[in-house]
């Protein structure tokens, strides 16, 4: 699973598949309302605020708003095209998505038009502020500056940086002061969007971490990677205080929040969602009833249970 989206009521789940395959899902029922595409891969997509469209950045397609209600195609974004973004400003009146040739596209929701395009030298992705004022550019390449932070307005860019390593995935915290990025190591990096200072790093995956999202109230963001887990990180500290197992033998790829912060979705490249709570009580309760044991030490380690005595009962 590549794009993962909640809906702003936290009803429906968006997953864009590796197969080519994406699907509207009530996550109440886990029954497929609609089939958006069976022939292309999502790599990203983004719930209207309103919770009325879904817009998608499919490879070989135009960047493309479909209607939730009936799952049908409701537009094209003229002159879009690529993978590399699809998103809302909080406010919904403005989206982003790659407008071909290497550049980022600023369309008007209302009108489907065109506000300003912008040409990153190199680009990979890009996301936009919850304001909707700044625009986060990256690339997935090392050794020189591969994130940006552009003007919207103006279309100029403010001040860049250089991750360590090629990013793969980065997202504005939910009041826009930092960004999260993830990438070709096992270290999950916080960035400060007005002085590209390094915030804070995230320490514990042991391999590529694929994507990163903030919970909705900014304290926490979770993580995924190519070890076959996701993780919850406290960002005031930097400490893992949640870990999510994923599959025996897929990576593990895709991961959004619920609006109201209580459930995570983790998709793999097998295929596969798990919805897991966030809560550490129902969190353990849920790895009890699919182990059917008791953890061993190393498990109790990894959820970071140090009381004597069984977990699971």
């Amino acid at each position: 699973m590549y794009a993962i989206d909640y809906s702003p009521d936290g009803k429906l789940l968006f997953a864009g598949n590796a197969d080519g395959t994406s699907q509207l899902w009530d996550v109440a029922t886990q029954k497929v309302t609609h089939v958006l595409f069976d022939d292309a891969r999502v790599n990203v997509a983004a719930f209207s605020p309103d919770g009325r469209y879904v817009l998608t950045a499919a490879e070989g397609h135009p960047a493309e708003l479909w209607d939730v209600s009936t799952g049908a195609l409701d537009a094209d974004l003229e002159g879009s095209g690529g993978p590399e973004a699809a998103d809302f400003s909080r406010d919904g009146g403005v989206m982003v998505a790659s407008a071909g040739e290497g550049r980022i596209g600023v369309w008007d929701v209302a009108t489907r038009k065109l506000i300003r395009a912008i040409e990153p030298d190199e680009l990979s992705a890009a996301t936009i502020s919850p304001d909707g004022t700044l625009l986060l550019t990256f690339r997935d390449f090392a050794g020189v500056p591969n994130a940006a932070i552009w003007d919207v307005a103006t279309g100029e860019k403010l001040r860049e940086w250089e991750h360590p390593i090629g990013i793969l995935g980065g997202t504005f915290a939910p009041d826009g002061r930092t960004v999260l990025a993830t990438g070709r190591d096992n270290v999950a990096r916080l960035w400060d969007v007005a002085t590209a200072k390094l915030v804070r790093e995230f320490r514990g995956h042991t391999n590529i971490m694929w994507r990163g999202t903030f919970s909705p109230d900014g304290r926490y963001v979770f993580t995924t990677s190519q070890d076959k887990s996701a993780r919850m990180w406290d960002v005031a500290t930097g400490e893992q205080v949640r870990y999510f197992p994923g599959h025996a033998l897929s990576a593990v790829a895709g991961v959004a929040v619920s609006p109201d912060g209580r459930q995570v979705a983790i998709g793999s490249l097998d295929g596969f969602i798990q919805l897991w709570p966030v809560d550490r009580d129902a969190l353990l309760g849920s790895v009890c009833e699919r182990l059917k044991r008791d953890l061993d030490d190393a498990e109790r380690g990894i959820y970071g249970i140090t009381e004597p005595g069984p977990t699971c009962r």
